[in-house]
């Protein structure tokens, strides 16, 4: 009933949360541009376990709150600094890996180059909330480094997660989305192009997972497992 009375709250702030398996087992929260990996994993972990994971995605800032709200989460997934800063207590912490950004954009336009955002071809660019997502900030450093920012900031339209601008690329709603790399896994296929963007141009983006209560101690060892890592690295991280 706790679980339950803290969506609704989350809910009504108007943020965009993604809930799994609702249960009264281990609870985790993970940033939303990390759900294709972390849902393979809670897979493979519940086949050889006696636990069930039940899984909160959102953006950091998102999950952050539900964690400080809820009182019901176990282990957090997402970027090193934004759980740093939002003091909530871990007694772990491990790296997962580095996040990456890339440029991804519709086959029909013709863009080689992070200048050619510029085009008068190009009327939309969809990125994530850059207070509430870390790739949103990413997004505008990146932009600000190639000295695209003034030229291109009537274009952009702001979403609040990753897979949201995932699915307005999917959709065609936009003509080119600031995404992370993990995500580009599900727009992979003949409809769409990306170009890698140089880890330089934004700040370096690292993701760990942080145990808040023992009780996801099983889970947070799996997660530096060699199978773990494994699928980490299918996943761009």
């Amino acid at each position: 009933m706790k679980i339950l009375l803290m969506l609704c709250l989350v809910f009504g702030s108007g943020a965009v949360l993604f809930a799994e398996d609702q249960g009264d087992d281990i609870y985790i929260v993970c940033a939303a541009g990390y759900k294709l990996p972390i849902k393979e994993l809670i897979v493979k972990y519940e086949a050889s376990s006696n636990h069930k994971i039940n899984a909160v995605f959102g953006n950091m800032q998102t999950i952050t709150t539900y964690v400080k709200k809820s009182g019901e989460v176990s282990l957090i997934i997402g970027d090193a600094n934004f759980i740093k800063k939002s003091k909530i207590a871990t007694k772990k912490l491990v790296k997962l890996g580095n996040g990456k950004l890339i440029l991804v954009y519709q086959k029909d336009i013709n863009l080689t180059k992070p200048e050619d955002l510029d085009s008068e071809s190009i009327t939309r660019i969809g990125i994530p909330d850059p207070k509430k997502a870390i790739y949103g900030k990413a997004a505008i450093e990146y932009l600000k480094t190639y000295g695209l920012y003034n030229l291109v900031k009537d274009k952009l339209l702001v979403l609040k997660t990753v897979p949201q601008v995932t699915s307005y690329l999917k959709t065609g709603n936009i003509d080119v989305g600031l995404i992370n790399v993990t995500d580009y896994e599900k727009l992979e296929g003949g409809d769409f192009k990306s170009i890698k963007i140089s880890p330089d141009a934004y700040e370096e983006i690292i993701i760990e997972a942080g145990m808040i209560t023992t009780k996801a101690d099983s889970f947070y060892k799996y997660l530096q497992s060699e199978e773990s890592k494994k699928i980490f690295k299918r996943y761009g991280l």
